[in-house]
């Protein structure tokens, strides 16, 4: 009897670690695929605002534009090409027009209604029809026109790409997912600089992100740069954060951390200013991730770094070695614990 009593407590003590580390994954699968959905969003954003990139998706539309390089179709963006003096009407609506980078290479069609993206962030073609393709993005164009004007030459460019969520899949991390937290809305103003530029920590062992004192605030890693449109990083001092050109910059800091019973906070510091991002908490074996962004204004040359303070000076709970990172089984397609984005628009 004793025997069959034991025997029932290890099964049930299995069967909770079991339990455990399933959990964790999913945490740690969630947390991933914001941040890959984040990219997206990011680079939908960051091809409209580019003027090279937006020069390309209005040439490429519109292949009997002179000076356009040709299209398999026409578009409706034809009266925003500078050099041919048509004006736009007000109010007009375009819908999912193809998207090219500043090379006119296609980076998205939603005018194809299958095409989208997977939960890791890459591209796909069976949007509705399948798990492995659960999520796009629908872009709508409206130009408008100052005052009473009917149609003008310059009219103000609003966008608005909203990401969705295919009713008829089943994956249950996509349906887990705010697409709310991926709307993009602005108006375009091809006379504002726009420069993007991006900076990451990524991770493709099982390194993890390093020790945080309860307290103690630290810089996080930033160690690879994922592109710099404008030239403007100039280094990264001790791959503890980025230098760059005097500006004024729009940025977004997305910093994950695992077990932090206590929190942590993560802030943007530049020369002057430090600004708080966000708040984090997780349970034993739980990830938290912290996203938001914060106006950078450099008056000269200057670092900027992410600024990481786990729980407090009173925390009851040591330090973790991945307090920084996210410990996921298989880092072999590499996985990023620090992301900033920062756009220069003056």
């Amino acid at each position: 009897m004793e025997i069959i009593v034991v025997l029932a407590i290890v099964g049930l003590m299995g069967l909770g670690t079991t339990t455990l580390v399933t959990n964790m994954l999913k945490l740690n699968q969630r947390t991933l695929a914001k941040s890959n959905l984040i990219s997206v969003k990011d680079m939908i954003e960051k091809n409209i605002k580019n003027d090279d990139a937006w020069e390309q998706t209005i040439c490429r539309g519109n292949p009997t534009l002179a000076g356009c390089s040709p299209a398999p179709a026409p578009g409706q963006l034809s009266c925003l090409f500078d050099d041919d003096n048509v004006p736009c009407n007000h109010n007009l609506v375009i819908n999912n027009p193809r998207l090219y980078n500043r090379n006119g290479e296609v980076i998205y069609n939603p005018g194809v209604g299958t095409n989208g993206f997977t939960i890791d962030g890459g591209a796909c073609n069976a949007y509705g029809g399948n798990d492995a393709c659960p999520f796009r993005y629908n872009i709508q164009i409206t130009l408008t026109c100052p005052g009473t004007e009917l149609q003008c030459l310059k009219p103000d460019v609003a966008i608005e790409a909203t990401a969705v969520v295919s009713t008829a899949t089943h994956n249950s991390l996509a349906n887990r997912i705010d697409t709310d937290d991926y709307f993009i809305s602005f108006v375009r103003n091809q006379e504002v600089r726009y420069e993007p530029l991006e900076v990451v920590h990524e991770v493709t062992n099982n390194s993890g992100g390093g020790n945080c004192l309860n307290g103690t605030p630290v810089y996080r890693t930033l160690d690879e740069i994922t592109y710099d449109v404008g030239n403007n990083i100039i280094n990264l001092p001790g791959n503890a954060g980025v230098r760059l050109r005097a500006g004024e910059y729009d940025c977004e800091v997305i910093a994950s951390g695992f077990e932090a019973l206590d929190g942590f906070t993560i802030e943007l510091a530049y020369p002057g200013n430090n600004v708080v991002i966000g708040t984090g908490y997780s349970d034993v074996n739980g990830t938290a991730t912290v996203q938001g962004s914060a106006e950078v204004s450099l008056a000269a040359n200057g670092i900027v770094r992410i600024l990481h303070t786990c729980g407090g000076p009173n925390s009851v709970h040591a330090a973790h070695n991945f307090e920084r990172g996210i410990p996921v089984s298989d880092y072999a397609s590499g996985t990023t614990f620090t992301r900033l984005t920062c756009i220069r628009n003056h």
